[in-house]
């Protein structure tokens, strides 16, 4: 309950010092977790992928302002107090993914342009073939190896050590 309370401060413009390091540690776990790039970053100017403290503490910035002026909590009221910080997580992964689009676009590369630039290559380099209804590609044109149904694939399996790595 600790949690929602923090974000519920946040909505009523009384955050507190724990309230804003929750939500620093709750950015830094989800860049990890999920690999942001630094492109979300509105003044990425280091081009390492390691994300520093630093650009964390900015990032985290950018997002408050952007909840403040879009004024993404104004009916937190109306949410249940269970539900808060599931629609908090929310508003941090719609912020992300729109600062990914945004910078897609600056960039010119969509997802239609990579899978057209990715099926060109495919075609120029390697050979497909149709199997049960989904494609394969292979670097010869003749797939020496057979591509084997389920149930010999979980026979397979079932005979494999079942000793941890």
């Amino acid at each position: 309950m600790k949690k929602e309370k923090h974000i519920i401060d946040l909505a009523k413009g009384e955050m507190t010092i724990d309230g804003y390091l929750y939500i620093i540690s709750l950015m830094t776990y989800y860049i990890k977790k999920y690999s942001w790039p630094k492109t979300i970053l509105e003044e990425n100017t280091n081009t390492n992928k390691y994300w520093t403290d630093d650009e964390v503490l900015s990032f985290t910035q950018q997002f408050l302002v952007f909840i403040l002026e879009k004024e993404k909590l104004k009916n937190y009221r109306k949410i249940p107090s269970k539900y808060i910080l599931y629609y908090f997580k929310t508003i941090i992964v719609s912020y992300v993914a729109n600062k990914i689009k945004e910078h897609q676009n600056k960039m010119g590369l969509s997802f239609d342009d990579t899978k057209r630039i990715s099926l060109e290559i495919l075609n120029e380099h390697y050979f497909s073939k149709e199997i049960e209804k989904n494609i394969y590609w292979n670097k010869e044109s003749v797939f020496t190896n057979p591509v084997l149904n389920n149930e010999k694939i979980n026979d397979i399996i079932a005979t494999l050590p079942k000793i941890p790595i």
